[in-house]
């Protein structure tokens, strides 16, 4: 899915080397937050440089931030030799960039590449900056999240220094306060890093956030205050204009149920207005008002979440926005903050019913997959809500093919998929070109472990909702074994059959994280012809 809410605070640092072979002899953030809402992060990093990290002598990091909302300023970036010596990096190669659209929506996240220099194995590389939040999210409020150093780290911690009114909320994992300082009308809260709990790559695994390292700061004591600032700014994004009543009553002319009406509603949205916005200043959490977005048929998930409750509005249906994460986390910190949500939804309590509008190819009903069974945040009430498990992922398969004595092999395949499933597939062949048709059909080669060429169609119904079966042709080698007597290669259909599915789920023989399964029911045929010499 598409994230549509900007909200990482911190700044990374990205070094381009063995992961064992840079390593923080001191890692250390200092915030110091104004009432307002805003703060100053001072980076003062040390990072050790051992083995062949520093290729050709040169060692980079990258700092990362957005320059609508705050600035960076490098107080110091040079290599610190073994005999005391500090050869400044290089301001001339301190390249700085812009990623300014991602997805159709414009931002301004910028990155500045810091280069040393004539760095040898047991060199200190040093860099110091301060990094300045101008514009919070909530007047008056702070968030924070951090994970673990990047690296490993001889020593880490990280301080919140807040004025004596600002009373922070923690949840932690890994991290353990050291001590809380008072002094001129200010309270200095320190953590370090204890560690013990990894990032891990694993196959599906979950976020970070779930079970790794982290430390959560907030100035809300619960997700209800967190809703109620959002809805402050945000209160009257959603207001109903006649534009859009007008709108509204044509769409839903002649449906007999409030669910008919929501869901021609939802069709319209998610088939008329594009994704994308303007993520700057205030734009990165509050949502445009529902008729500019109508005006510009343009908008990203908040933006026409306004816009579909305004048309439900208009025809008496009371619905809320949701705020969700929509990458791989599927717990909350204890207390609120801004990181984890990155998504928003729409719930419709009266139906019982979620709804994604900028899931163009999901009906409504149904959830894409990055935002089902996960912790929502219903921002009209402030309760906490769960999105629904979604239902297995559901295709039946019939292939039938023939081999010859030398293992070549040619078949034919139908895939009918059923379900939620059936939308994504019609979405993908609508918009499909011939490129990605052929690279389609190498990957459901590839995922089977076959060889060959192949090509695939689509045969479609008339209705949305009916099924887009897959045709598929192709001419393969390697089924049979040099083997005495020879022996076919068993295929379990091809792409996501059975056997896929399989090999899916159990990659992995222990999974030290949790991980996320995808559930599937297949059903397959398969009728082979063989050549007579394969018979036995």
């Amino acid at each position: 899915m598409l994230a549509c809410l900007a909200l990482a605070q911190s700044l990374a640092n990205a070094q381009r080397a063995p992961a064992n072979d840079i390593w923080f002899d001191r890692w250390s953030r200092e915030l110091v937050v104004e009432s307002d809402g805003t703060f100053a992060e001072t980076i003062d990093d040390a990072l050790v440089v051992e083995g062949e990290a520093a290729s050709g002598g040169v060692v980079q990091c990258a700092l990362y931030w957005n320059a609508s909302t705050g600035t960076i300023e490098i107080l110091e970036a040079a290599t610190l030799k073994a005999d005391g010596r500090r050869i400044a990096a290089p301001t001339e190669m301190m390249i700085e960039s812009a990623e300014s659209v991602r997805s159709g929506v414009f931002q301004d996240q910028r990155y500045r590449i810091v280069t040393y220099v004539d760095v040898d194995p047991g060199d200190h590389v040093l860099l110091k900056a301060v990094h300045r939040r101008t514009v919070p999210y909530f007047t008056r409020h702070f968030f924070d999240d951090r994970g673990p150093p990047e690296r490993p780290a001889r020593e880490a911690r990280i301080v919140y220094d807040v004025p004596d009114s600002m009373e922070l909320h923690f949840d932690a994992i890994g991290y353990r306060r050291e001590a809380v300082e008072d002094a001129n009308g200010r309270r200095r809260h320190v953590w370090h890093h204890a560690g013990g709990h990894p990032v891990l790559d694993e196959h599906r695994v979950v976020a970070a956030t779930d079970y790794a390292d982290r430390l959560t700061v907030s100035t809300m004591r619960d997700y209800r205050s967190l809703a109620r600032a959002y809805t402050a700014l945000a209160y009257d994004r959603a207001d109903p204009t006649p534009a859009i009543r007008a709108l509204a009553l044509e769409l839903t002319a002649g449906a007999r149920s409030d669910a008919d009406r929501a869901r021609a509603l939802y069709d319209w949205v998610r088939g008329n207005v594009r994704y994308g916005g303007t993520h700057l200043g205030a734009a990165m959490v509050v949502p445009e008002h529902a008729q500019a977005t109508l005006d510009e048929r343009e908008g990203d998930c908040k933006d026409q979440a306004a816009l579909f409750e305004a048309l439900l509005a208009s025809v008496g249906i009371s619905s809320s926005a949701v705020m969700i994460n929509a990458s791989g986390a599927y717990l909350l910190p204890a207390v609120p903050t801004l990181g984890v949500f990155n998504h928003v939804l729409t719930w419709i309590p009266a139906l019982q019913v979620f709804a994604d509008t900028t899931s163009a190819h999901v009906l409504f009903g149904d959830l894409p997959t990055a935002v089902s069974d996960k912790p929502a945040l219903i921002v009209k009430t402030g309760e906490l809500a769960r999105t629904p498990v979604q239902r297995p992922l559901a295709h039946s398969t019939r292939l039938d093919g023939s081999i010859d004595a030398d293992g070549s092999a040619r078949f034919s395949l139908e895939d009918t998929p059923r379900g939620w499933f059936a939308a994504n597939r019609r979405g993908f062949f609508e918009f499909a070109s011939r490129d990605e048709l052929r690279s389609a059909s190498e990957g459901m080669l590839y995922l089977s472990r076959l060889v060959g060429t192949a090509s695939v169609r689509a045969r479609a119904g008339r209705s949305e909702a009916d099924p887009v079966v897959l045709l598929m042709s192709a001419e393969v080698t390697g089924l049979v074994t040099d083997d005495d007597p020879p022996r076919i290669r068993a295929i379990s259909g091809v792409g996501v059959g059975i056997g896929q599915a399989l090999d899916d789920f159990h990659p992995l023989r222990t999974h030290l994280a949790p991980s996320v399964c995808v559930s599937r029911h297949v059903d397959e045929q398969a009728r082979w012809l063989l050549a007579p010499d394969l018979m036995p």
